[in-house]
């Protein structure tokens, strides 16, 4: 032990001796001076490492807090991990964006320049934008990666940095682990170099990226999430308090509210727009109690409906519904993301109950009310670790499952498509030349012509087009005039809008796949200024645009059918956590206007996976993408972004209050029928918070005691099976075998309990952080609360007597 402390201050001396003789900027001059000795070994005792959600500490000197020198070598790591996949990739670039916090908007401009050392193009957000943006403009770009600069609810002290991979989802526990490894080897983060921001800029190496995504994103959105026709009187009807807690998200879902015809909205304006001092909140999480007091206190007053809260990065969103008069009731995530199952499983019934519902993603650590309710509406519930990044691979893996219907005649696709006066000479070379073999863009451009004369099939497979082939058009040409001095308009060329003429009277995409032609479905003219270099004006085709252009606004918007009431029994539906769930199909008949009691039967039959969790796989190609969520308040309505995104959560909560005052439902209503048909399902969490190197060694001495000596019971509740997620395995108390628990590996523990009650350990892997989560069900919403309020209790003491 005492070798071991040793050679840990040797290195604290080794790295703090570099930074006490390198020539750092005044401010961190001046802060490492003022080190008390008590200080130095936090400050110097490791490198910062890749957590689950990449990286996050105090902004400060030192090679353990987030600094200029910190982020660069976050960022020449991330250079390393691209060259190794070669020139095609460094040319693909990397988005970066940024929050609203002090030092957001340099950290950022330093990791783009020294990308730009490295010879990548860096595409820089001119402004702080809420953080699914960036995932957005990474798959709209077809960027190799992205970086967003944040550190999402925590105070302001706080930085940090997350990072994504080229389809916009968190980067993947494989590449994130390479990641690691790179940073590992690059010891001396003071002398790692980067590009002038001017010679950068001229030799096209920076890109900055303006109010072009906030369209992009915006038309995405509106193409996706809207899932039953609102009127303008029902949207006008409720009332909304909207908090950003000083974040990004404000002035964006301020505008699609308006957009969408929510009239009564009413925004704390002391908590409207980025603050880097938080000064209204200590902690800017929006389900802390004290950040959303301003928020109810605004909607006791204009007797709102519902209140919503975004964290900062608008990733996380926390939900307040009016219960009675002026009492009001913040949600639980799993709460929330009831409601929002239920309504997106209710929606799809209602136009077609013989079509497969599609595929619900949530983690392990939520409890079975989801089961529940996945099995009534036919839908596949798909069961991953905690964290997005692990939804965002399922997503993936889900994809490329599905077989891709036969393209010929690319080249003859590729000729229609640049046979357009309007495309530049060069732009049409290059892409005619991009087609040559596989022409996987344009081929698929071709697929989907041929498939629009087939209705609802054409649908699907345009669907499925959206960001799954690599549209090679799109890129040479982007790149093209990348190369030729035309920098803005590449980027707003990949942005540009469908045409207009998709949303004036077309009824589905048999109708407009008949009356347009290719050209026309792909092509929309825009006119920019590309600089004082070159000022002409520019109107390439958006052919080379991804976007969601086959939505089938008939059938969305078809009439509202009737909700009913809830008098069905409780269907026989396990509460275990399978990674996979296949349930039934649903009916295959009755009429949109038929009781949703009725419309709905239970199937037959309920989880596939054991008790505690199992390893069950989808056999077959996982139906559409319709809803993921998870346990901390994350959300995701739609798949065009690939992380939680609280901006198509808060329009997704406004239309479901909307449509059930239709219906003269409130959600607190909906939520209690919830609780009488499936049983009153009742979640919890608590953080317990340590410090520096102690408090890591605490936590890693507490998982080994769990993981060595299981208890054989919570209190009096006897502990049935014990799904260790680092060892991979399931051990049942009374049974002899062992099962793999078919997930990656984890640092997390969960424990299955008798009576349908469960609870979990989790070590956090990017600070000295130990969670503990727990649930249970019952019959009455008062036993429910007693049951989780004792296995609280129990749960602390146990994890006392370990820690």
């Amino acid at each position: 032990m005492n070798a071991i402390a040793e050679q840990l201050d040797h290195q604290i001396q080794i790295r703090y001796r570099r930074w006490l003789h390198a020539d750092l900027p005044g401010y961190l001059r001046k802060e490492l001076s003022e080190l008390k000795a008590s200080e130095m070994t936090d400050r110097f005792y490791r490198h910062l490492a890749m957590g689950t959600e990449g990286i996050r500490e105090r902004v400060g000197v030192g090679s353990n807090r987030i600094n200029i020198y910190t982020i660069r070598r976050i960022a020449r790591a991330l250079a390393t991990e691209l060259e190794a996949q070669g020139s095609e990739t460094l040319e693909q670039g990397v988005v970066i964006g940024y929050d609203g916090r002090l030092s957001s908007r340099g950290f950022a401009q330093q990791a783009a320049l020294v990308l730009a050392h490295c010879g990548i193009r860096a595409y820089l957000l001119e402004q702080s934008r809420p953080t699914p943006q960036l995932s957005c403009a990474v798959r709209l770009l077809e960027a190799a990666a992205g970086i967003v600069i944040t550190a999402g609810h925590y105070p302001r002290e706080y930085s940090g940095c997350k990072l994504y991979g080229p389809d916009g989802s968190p980067m993947a526990p494989e590449a994130s682990g390479r990641l690691g490894q790179a940073m590992a080897e690059l010891e001396d983060e003071i002398g790692i170099p980067l590009m002038g921001q001017q010679e950068a800029l001229e030799q096209g190496r920076l890109i900055m990226v303006g109010k072009e995504l906030d369209q992009a994103y915006q038309r995405q959105l509106e193409m996706s999430v809207p899932l039953a026709k609102i009127s303008k009187n029902k949207a006008a009807g409720i009332g909304i308090v909207f908090t950003a807690l000083h974040g990004t998200g404000g002035e964006a879902l301020q505008r699609m509210l308006k957009r969408a015809k929510y009239t009564h909205v009413y925004e704390v304006k002391e908590q409207a727009g980025p603050d880097p001092f938080f000064s209204t909140v200590k902690n800017p999480d929006p389900f802390c109690p004290e950040a959303l007091e301003p928020a109810l206190e605004l909607a006791r007053s204009v007797q709102a409906d519902i209140v919503l809260a975004m964290d900062p990065q608008a990733q996380r969103l926390s939900l307040t519904i009016r219960e009675s008069g002026s009492r009001y009731r913040t949600l639980r995530p799993d709460e929330t993301g009831a409601l929002l199952l239920d309504y997106i499983g209710m929606q799809i019934k209602r136009r077609d109950k013989s079509a497969a519902s599609g595929s619900i993603y949530t983690s392990v650590l939520t409890g079975g009310l989801a089961d529940e309710i996945a099995a009534r509406y036919g839908l596949q519930l798909v069961r991953t670790l905690p964290g997005f990044r692990h939804i965002a691979s399922a997503m993936a893996d889900a994809e490329a499952m599905e077989e891709w219907p036969a393209v010929e005649n690319a080249s003859a696709a590729a000729t229609e498509l640049d046979s357009s006066a309007s495309i530049p000479a060069n732009v049409a070379t290059s892409a005619t030349s991009a087609t040559t073999g596989a022409g996987a863009a344009t081929g698929a451009l071709r697929g989907q012509k041929r498939l629009s004369t087939e209705g609802e099939q054409a649908a699907a497979e345009v669907e499925k087009f959206q960001f799954r082939v690599q549209p090679v058009v799109k890129l040479r040409a982007k790149r093209q005039l990348l190369s030729s001095g035309h920098r803005r308009a590449a980027v707003s060329m990949v942005m540009a809008a469908p045409p207009s003429s998709l949303h004036q009277g077309a009824t589905g995409p048999a109708a407009w796949g008949a009356n347009m032609s290719l050209a026309e479905r792909h092509t929309n003219t825009i006119n920019l200024s590309v600089g004082k270099a070159n000022s002409q004006s520019l109107h390439p085709r958006a052919a080379f645009v991804s976007t969601r252009v086959a939505q089938d606004t008939s059938s969305l918007n078809q009439g509202e059918g009737s909700l009913g009431e809830i008098a069905a029994p409780r269907p026989s539906s396990g509460t275990g956590d399978a990674t996979s769930t296949s349930a039934a199909q649903p009916p295959s008949s009755g009429n949109s206007g038929e009781s949703l009691a009725s419309a709905v039967q239970p199937p037959g039959s309920g989880n596939s996976g054991d008790e505690a969790t199992g390893s069950a796989q989808p056999q077959a190609p996982a139906p559409p993408f319709r809803l993921a969520y998870d346990e901390s308040g994350g959300c995701l309505p739609a798949d065009f972004v690939r992380d939680k995104d609280a901006l198509q959560t808060a329009m997704l909560i406004a239309e479901m209050t909307a449509y059930y005052r239709g219906k003269k439902l409130t959600l607190a209503k909906r939520l209690q029928q919830l609780g009488e048909l499936h049983g009153y399902h009742l979640e919890g969490q608590v953080s317990l918070v340590y410090n520096g190197l102690e408090g890591w060694q605490r936590i890693r001495n507490a998982m080994e005691k769990l993981r060595a000596e299981p208890p054989a019971a919570i209190g009096p509740l006897q502990v049935s099976a014990v799904c260790d997620y680092g060892s991979g395995e399931i051990r049942y108390r009374y049974r002899s075998r062992v099962e793999p628990t078919g997930l990656p590996a984890g640092e997390m523990i969960k424990y299955q309990l008798d009576g349908d009650a469960w609870c979990a350990v989790r070590a956090s892997s990017a600070e000295p952080v130990l969670t503990l989560y727990y649930g249970c069900r019952a019959d009455t919403a008062q036993e429910s609360r007693r049951q989780t309020a004792a296995l609280r209790s129990n749960l602390l003491v146990e994890l006392e007597s370990i820690l």
